[in-house]
């Protein structure tokens, strides 16, 4: 996948991640978007095929609520000589009064192949859309939330 491609890749899905977040949250969310990735978000212990690399040097997470990565940083991250992630699941992570902040859980087989790719019957693929980390015991019922009173699910 070529980085411009990614690259829309990216955007689209952030915009779809914004739009589900904003029917359940109560936040306005920016359309400026950064972005905190938890890397290596699958078991690799399988054995590789010949168009799939793994990075267990990688560390479990870049970027954080201080300082989120920039679309660009992504890019650069997730996008190695035309491999991206099999597949890197997006969701609505923070609000600030300037940006949106997304979560990416990725997996870590990165290929350059196409037809590995999750998500493949959109034009979103490698992201999938999640829903943003609910509050505990939280029910439709209830109404939307505030995005930031939220905990992440983050690794321990």
């Amino acid at each position: 996948m070529t980085r411009e491609r990614f690259e829309q890749a990216l955007r689209r899905a952030s915009d779809a991640s914004r739009q589900f977040a904003l029917s359940v949250v109560t936040n306005d969310l920016p359309t400026d978007y950064r972005y905190v990735v938890y890397l290596n978000h699958s078991f690799d212990e399988n054995p590789l095929e010949a168009d799939e690399t793994v990075y267990p040097e990688d560390p479990l997470r870049v970027g954080d609520l201080d300082s989120p990565l920039s679309s660009v940083e992504i890019v650069q991250l997730l996008c190695r000589a035309d491999a991206v992630p099999e597949w890197i699941d997006i969701a609505a992570y923070r609000a600030t009064h300037r940006f949106t902040v997304f979560s990416l859980h990725s997996c870590g087989r990165f290929t350059p192949n196409a037809e590995r790719l999750y998500y493949a019957d959109s034009d979103l693929s490698p992201f999938g859309i999640k829903s943003p980390v609910l509050p505990p015991r939280w029910t439709e019922a209830q109404g939307r939330f505030d995005l930031n009173t939220t905990r992440s699910h983050e690794p321990q």
